[in-house]
């Protein structure tokens, strides 16, 4: 599965393994794209893959 990350400022484009929310979590916090606590993301499901975004603003 194709993971989009948009975080940090920074866009990367990663194979995942897993196809669960939790599992892409817990993948990209192992490999240390992710902080170890709970990031505050999206996840957005496409059908070439998941993007995973800081949460829009509005206002």
């Amino acid at each position: 599965m194709n993971i989009h990350l948009r975080y940090a400022g920074k866009s990367t484009t990663l194979q995942s393994p897993y196809d669960r929310d939790e599992d892409i979590i817990r993948f990209l916090q192992d490999k240390g794209y992710l902080p170890p606590v709970k990031p505050e993301v999206m996840l957005d499901r496409h059908p070439d893959g998941v993007v995973i975004r800081p949460p829009a603003v509005f206002g």
